[in-house]
């Protein structure tokens, strides 16, 4: 039986979760064997077993942050360096780590969801690949800016990390015994690229030339899984937070003065137990908040206006559900 490697080194939600998973029942329904390499593993367990895979899920190694949350990040190396790329060593470890996944489970095809260190690492791996997801995890070269420069003003216009983003990238692959790159770009160039959506909701769609566009792959949380809406008066308002955003819980403790009813799912932030984050929630008579995904298509179809942090995933499913 062929095995397809499936790669998520960075990000962290439903989002790459579910759409890994419809992709590997996919794959599964031709026959083939899928290894889930997953930054969050327990995660996409949960979400395998949800949706009945038989898809072995294993830890993706993954880099520590090494840059405080409130630095802005403007450019693809501010990301790159906020996420563990300033330390060469951390890199060279990780590529290490991927490395070992690729010769245990010999995958006859890896393919990437977001891993741009695990595209570094299959440099000089003789098996096919691809990358597949939000054109975010793929941007056209050279790389664009992350946040238009009318936003940042012009003492933001000149992208400092990239050349110290780019040292350290060689020097990792220079230790693993890899050839070093000309450019950044290369972090985020797997070979074949599938984007999961439309030009309209491509991060890159005005400039990108030569776009493989799926349309939509289904990122629903919990298929067939509608919820009450509260009792009472004015429209019907659905969403997807996460308890980690800044200022989740002043909005939250708002919304009772809205004349609206609220189904929100609320994910819990990393570390945090479910049940610890129900104790600190607030009551409200028009809010009903669960800890539990739920049908996102059903959700949004019933509701007058979807609420979620822009998520690719939730935006397209809210979008095509009118």
């Amino acid at each position: 039986m062929s095995t397809v490697m499936i790669c998520w080194g960075m990000g962290e939600g439903y989002g790459h979760a579910n759409k890994i998973a419809c992709v590997t029942g996919g794959l599964e329904a031709t026959g083939l064997h899928v290894v889930i390499a997953a930054r969050d593993r327990r995660l996409m367990e949960g979400v395998a077993r949800r949706r009945g895979l038989a898809c072995e899920v294993v830890q993706a190694p993954v880099l520590p942050a090494t840059r405080s949350p409130d630095v802005a990040t403007v450019f693809y190396s501010d990301l790159l360096l906020s996420r563990g790329y300033s330390d060469p060593d951390r890199l060279v470890e990780a590529i290490a780590g991927w490395r070992a996944l690729f010769e245990q489970h010999a995958p006859d095809v890896i393919a990437f969801e977001y891993a741009p260190t695990a595209i570094l690492a299959a440099r000089g791996v003789d098996t096919p690949r691809l990358g597949f997801g939000t054109g975010f995890y793929y941007p056209p070269a050279p790389l664009p800016r992350l946040i238009p420069e009318h936003m940042t003003g012009s003492g933001v216009a000149h992208d400092a990390g990239y050349d110290t983003a780019l040292e350290s990238v060689n020097q990792a692959l220079h230790a693993s015994g890899l050839t070093p790159v000309d450019g950044l770009e290369a972090v985020f160039d797997p070979g074949p690229v599938f984007i999961t959506g439309a030009p309209e909701v491509d991060h890159f769609g005005h400039i990108r030339r030569d776009g493989r566009y799926t349309g939509p792959v289904s990122e629903n949380l919990s298929p067939g899984s509608a919820l009450e809406w509260p009792q009472g008066k004015g429209p019907r308002i659905a969403g997807y937070l996460k308890a980690g955003a800044p200022g989740i819980e002043r909005v939250l403790l708002r919304l009772n003065r809205v004349r609206a009813r609220f189904v929100l799912h609320l994910s819990p932030k990393k570390g945090e137990r479910p049940e610890a984050l129900a104790r600190r929630l607030p009551r409200s008579t028009n809010v009903q908040i669960t800890l539990r995904p739920f049908d996102i298509d059903a959700m949004a179809r019933q509701a007058s206006c979807f609420v979620c942090h822009a998520g690719n995933g939730a935006t397209i499913a809210s979008l095509m559900a009118g």
